[in-house]
């Protein structure tokens, strides 16, 4: 059962990826994206399951290059001019580390494959009808809320038609 949730919430993590710039959850005045609170969830459920022996961590080749991506980045954090700066782009690296990981050894048969693909593709889906409505309404109504979640504030374009 605890597997089960486990996989289910995984899927909810892949879906909240392709929509991650969408939704974003206010913690102490900076915007963190929904999926890292998934993938938390996720990394602790699938942190349970090994405890429990309901899944086994598959033994690969991968470890390897990844522990050693991760020694490189580490050593880069200690040694940089600002630490602190350095972590934070340290602990994003270890997301990105971590759900390749927890891919590895969640997804283990076709079934899962195709599943995980299903749902990836139903959300970019539903990103590229946001961003296609997104893009009508920035010249239909400039006013509307949507828009400011999905306009980059990035740009040098005048916010005019």
């Amino acid at each position: 059962m605890l597997l089960k949730i486990t996989k289910t919430a995984f899927l909810l993590l892949i879906f909240s990826l392709p929509i991650a710039n969408l939704v974003y959850l206010p913690v102490y005045q900076q915007r963190v994206l929904v999926a890292e609170f998934v993938f938390v969830i996720v990394s602790l459920l699938a942190f349970l399951c090994v405890v429990f022996g309901i899944l086994k961590v598959k033994s690969s080749w991968l470890y390897l290059p990844l522990g050693l991506y991760f020694a490189a980045l580490l050593a880069s954090t200690v040694f940089s001019e600002n630490v602190s700066k350095s972590a934070l782009k340290l602990a994003g690296e270890v997301y990105l580390i971590g759900l390749s990981l927890i891919t590895f050894n969640l997804v283990g048969s076709v079934k899962d494959i195709r599943r995980l693909t299903l749902v990836w593709l139903c959300a970019a889906v539903f990103a590229s009808l946001v961003r296609v409505i997104s893009f009508s309404l920035f010249y239909l109504d400039r006013s509307n809320l949507l828009l400011n979640n999905t306009l980059s504030h990035n740009g040098t374009l005048p916010a005019e038609n």
